[in-house]
């Protein structure tokens, strides 16, 4: 049997416990502050109406640029091999976005 890879450990960590990957997530500066504001120039430059995120795991990175103010109407779909990760990823989505319809 072949040895794990780096990215089937990273999967196996998020899905055994999907918050503490989140937190991890929310300290991660790379993420935070060089993917995400990458990909929100880029969806911004295309003016992109709808996203799709392949291997979205809890959602996180498609969450925080879903509220930003210039995502208002885009439709995002998340897609992930583990129906766990899926489920967090749309429960997250789901509140945080209602959330911010609220506070609107």
């Amino acid at each position: 049997m072949k040895p794990a890879s780096a990215l089937q450990k990273s999967c196996a960590r998020a899905a055994r416990d999907p918050d503490a990957w989140e937190q991890g997530c929310a300290t991660d500066k790379v993420r935070n502050e060089v993917v995400i504001p990458h990909l929100a120039d880029v969806l911004c430059s295309l003016r992109a109406r709808s996203v799709l995120d392949l291997g979205s795991g809890t959602g996180y990175i498609t969450r925080v640029l879903a509220q930003a103010p210039w995502a208002t109407g885009i439709s995002w779909t998340l897609v992930d091999i583990d129906e766990q990760l899926l489920r967090y990823a749309l429960a997250s989505m789901s509140s945080s976005l209602a959330a911010e319809r609220t506070s609107r």
